[in-house]
């Protein structure tokens, strides 16, 4: 991503968030005890850009299975892991 990405994408949704803030769904969806099993936690503010977890749902994008094997395909090229 070059400079000029970055800039951007700052002019468009706002300054960046901290490493630790963007990475609180990720650790407190594991640990909340009443998660049914397709829940799903983003961030409360600014359409899912900051703020706290808190329960969401997922969007038409995040459920498009063609974008999932583009995610999945450059994650493996990415990590050298290849799933099952």
């Amino acid at each position: 991503m070059s400079e000029e990405d970055i800039s951007n994408a700052i002019q468009m949704y706002g300054p960046l968030i901290e490493a630790w803030q963007g990475a609180l769904p990720s650790l407190y969806a594991p640990t909340e005890l009443n998660l049914k099993g397709s829940g799903f936690f983003g961030s409360d503010s600014d359409g899912g850009l900051r703020g706290y977890p808190a329960p969401t749902e997922i969007t038409d994008v995040g459920r498009d299975h063609n974008t999932s094997e583009k995610l999945l395909d450059f994650a493996e090229m990415a990590t050298g892991v290849i799933y099952p």
